[in-house]
């Protein structure tokens, strides 16, 4: 739903019509917070649905097909909608962020694969500082951790804190390869039925058919190794 940042460019009156650039709107918003502060959009076959508050308060919603606004309805009573169109530029989002042929953030989920520097500098130096801050350009569904990379997700450990902290807030999954937690202290049990032990918290535990479960009702559009 939206906020004030989209009134200037709504038409007040039935039968206004006005063009306008999304990628402008609220321009000084990170992406994190521009789809639930500006407008939300969710991705369906037949188009976007999107949804944004009137100057008066009611919600309200519509279709983006293409490039207009084909569709409008109402969805609180004794409320105006909108008419005319709104006209949407592509390829750019409204924070020139990566995005599905819908126009829906990006989302990716990480694999992290290599041992060394993978999870202290590309995860705690890069990827998390900016989930943290909101401008990491696309919606991370999960991360999955292989070899000694689980470390980091022990309980205490500085990065795995503050990634678990950002997980909750964001629905992220975060999992730990079975085997890889097994030999490590950080779970217990057998391989295909086991528990995470001493890890920080939200993390689970699983090998590749629990992955892909997991992720099945939230599935990433690009899986990366790193």
């Amino acid at each position: 739903m939206r906020t004030p940042a989209l009134r200037p460019v709504l038409p007040e009156q039935p039968g206004d019509t006005q063009p306008v650039s999304l990628a402008d709107v609220a321009a000084d918003v990170d992406s994190t917070d521009w789809r639930r502060k500006v407008l939300s959009l969710a991705a369906a076959p037949d188009g976007t649905d999107l949804g944004w508050m009137a100057p008066d308060g009611p919600p309200k919603a519509g279709i983006l097909r293409g490039a207009v606004l084909l569709e409008r309805h109402r969805v609180a009573p004794n409320t105006r909608t909108m008419t005319g169109s709104i006209s949407y530029q592509e390829p750019s989002t409204p924070r020139g962020k990566p995005t599905t042929e819908q126009g829906a953030l990006l989302k990716v989920a990480y694999v992290f694969a290599t041992s060394g520097h993978t999870v202290d500098y590309k995860l705690g130096q890069m990827i998390l500082p900016q989930l943290e801050e909101g401008r990491h350009g696309a919606d991370v569904v999960g991360m999955f951790f292989f070899d000694d990379n689980n470390y980091v997700l022990r309980a205490g450990d500085p990065i795995g804190e503050r990634l678990a902290k950002v997980a909750a807030e964001r629905g992220t999954l975060l999992m730990m390869c079975d085997r890889c937690a097994l030999s490590r202290g950080l779970a217990e049990g057998q391989p295909g039925d086991c528990k995470p032990v001493g890890t920080v918290t939200g993390v689970t535990v699983g090998c590749f058919p629990d992955l892909y479960a997991a992720l099945a009702t939230n599935p990433p559009d690009q899986v990366i190794s790193l």
